[in-house]
């Protein structure tokens, strides 16, 4: 029930951020399903990629599977949404509580150990350099080395992640992508504390 928890905290969370998106603990039209299990469910069907309807006939039929979601049992049975329901909830839900979501379960899975956040890919634009950064600050990742394309880092970039987080830079060469003030130009020597791998 570790998903349950972090669910709860990413909606207590939400509501004290957003107290107008969604009225605290209803869940369904007659409060009577909390609603953690309509976020759970939310992300079952995303990476499932069911529709609504799909996603609430399969909760219907499989009891394990509500139950793992935290909907509770009546009659040794689990009270589960009707489609208008699910839509209802899933609608008044909004962005922020999938995202506290994914930062609490990463979070808990570092505490695990099951992620240890050691090696870093950076994608080459800024958004994925501000979030490499912030993945550091917010979990106080130990980061053991970065790596980066050559053809879209350059040695500004590296001494920033050498200053900032004190940890080895591997730049991917790529010949296929070749510009002037590259970690892959001709007219930069290899820069200090990375190294070069094809």
């Amino acid at each position: 029930m570790q998903a349950y928890a972090v669910a709860e905290w990413a909606l207590e969370t939400t509501w004290r951020m957003q107290p107008q998106r969604l009225s605290k603990g209803q869940g369904d039209v007659r409060g009577a399903i909390p609603i953690p299990p309509f976020l759970l469910m939310a992300v079952v069907q995303a990476l499932w990629r069911k529709s609504y309807r799909q996603i609430v006939d399969w909760v219907a039929v499989d009891s394990g599977l509500a139950q793992a979601l935290g909907f509770p049992v009546e009659a040794g049975q689990p009270q589960t949404p009707s489609l208008s329901q699910y839509w209802e909830r899933r609608q008044a839900l909004g962005i922020l509580p999938f995202l506290l979501l994914f930062i609490g379960l990463v979070a808990r899975l570092i505490r695990l150990g099951v992620v240890l956040g050691q090696g870093l890919i950076v994608h080459d634009t800024r958004e994925g350099r501000a979030i490499v950064f912030l993945a550091v600050w917010l979990y106080r990742l130990r980061v053991a080395v970065v790596y980066a394309d050559a053809a879209y880092f350059d040695r500004r970039f590296v001494y920033m992640v050498r200053q900032m987080l004190g940890t080895f830079v591997a730049v991917d060469d790529n010949p296929h992508a070749f510009t002037k003030n590259t970690c892959n130009s001709a007219y930069h020597a290899q820069p200090r504390g990375a190294q070069r791998f094809t």
